[in-house]
């Protein structure tokens, strides 16, 4: 048996990849495994106006295509990077136990020594570094003094970047790209879900194939783990309840023991000056009940505003 999985070339993307490769590469009569590198329209804008219009489909929807094609048997994304309109025909799984879900400071390098200051080092008024409406809304809640500003690339390039300039004071970053590209020692300070609620999805792996492949089904299924899909389907269903998008400032983080799972979410606005709350939990059986309770929560004490004041 052969499969293709079809991955987006960049170094974090290969590097995700590669764990869901050596994952079905351990088990017994394992397949043989193709990756396929898939240039993605996203990909070709990088450096042009367009790149700097948040849209997560772009990244991602030449991969579908061509796992409905039958180019490839599935692909491997970044949880936090797949919308929920995936195309039709195709279905997706979180895999693996998901790892580092939690966004990260980087700060500006400091002394003789080049050791980088923590958050909590950051001056009044200093500047720092995201792509992300969810962090700065959340920066700006937790700091008002700060300037946040427009910080985009891969992780490298903002790693880059950020040592190349002497205007800004750090950059926020998810944890899990940083581990995965073994560059976690540039991170300066790790917030708690309380201080930054991370990204729908954020650590997890996920795969996506198509919906009626049971020969795919069927190998990738072992390699689903049950807190994670709880975690998954909670927040998930949150968010398709919320209506939220990569335009919207919204944190939302469930935790589970395989047992029990619960939910944080945060809905803001875009400064940050306004937000909304909700925490649910209750057994991994109810993951998406408990998903759609916060999410309704949230609506009764006014995020519909919140969220589209963000894409106004």
């Amino acid at each position: 048996m052969k499969i293709k999985i079809g991955t987006r070339g960049s170094q974090l993307a290969l590097a995700q990849t590669e764990i869901v490769r050596r994952a079905l590469a351990s088990r017994p009569n394992a397949p043989e495994i193709e990756v396929c590198q898939i240039s993605t329209r996203g990909d070709q804008r990088q450096g042009t106006a367009d790149a700097q219009i948040p849209d997560k489909k772009k990244w991602v929807i030449d991969i579908e295509q061509a796992v409905l094609r039958e180019e490839v048997d599935f692909a491997v994304h970044s949880g936090k990077d797949l919308p929920n309109d995936i195309e039709a025909g195709t279905m997706m799984w979180p895999l693996l136990e998901r790892q580092y879900a939690e966004d990260v400071f980087i700060g500006a390098r400091k002394g003789d020594k080049g050791e980088r200051i923590g958050f909590d080092e950051v001056p009044q008024g200093a500047a720092v570094g995201t792509a992300s409406a969810r962090r700065a809304a959340q920066l700006r809640r937790l700091r008002p003094d700060l300037i946040v500003v427009e910080h985009r690339g891969n992780v490298p390039t903002r790693l880059k970047k950020l040592d190349e300039t002497t205007e800004l004071s750090g950059i926020v970053l998810a944890r899990a790209g940083l581990e995965r590209l073994g560059l976690a020692d540039h991170v300066s300070t790790v917030f708690t879900a309380q201080q930054i609620v991370p990204a729908l999805n954020q650590g997890m792996l996920v795969v996506q194939f198509r919906e009626n492949d049971e020969r795919i089904a069927e190998l990738l299924e072992d390699l689903i783990a049950i807190r994670t899909l709880a975690e998954w389907q909670a927040e998930r269903a949150a968010v398709a309840l919320l209506g939220a998008d990569c335009h919207s400032a919204v944190g939302i983080f469930a935790s589970s023991d395989g047992a029990q799972v619960s939910l944080l979410c945060r809905v803001l606005s875009g400064d940050g000056s306004k937000a909304v709350e909700s925490s649910s939990s209750g057994s991994v059986a109810m993951a998406e009940e408990i998903g759609e309770r916060a999410a309704k929560e949230l609506l009764e004490k006014g995020a519909g505003n919140l969220i589209e004041s963000c894409g106004a």
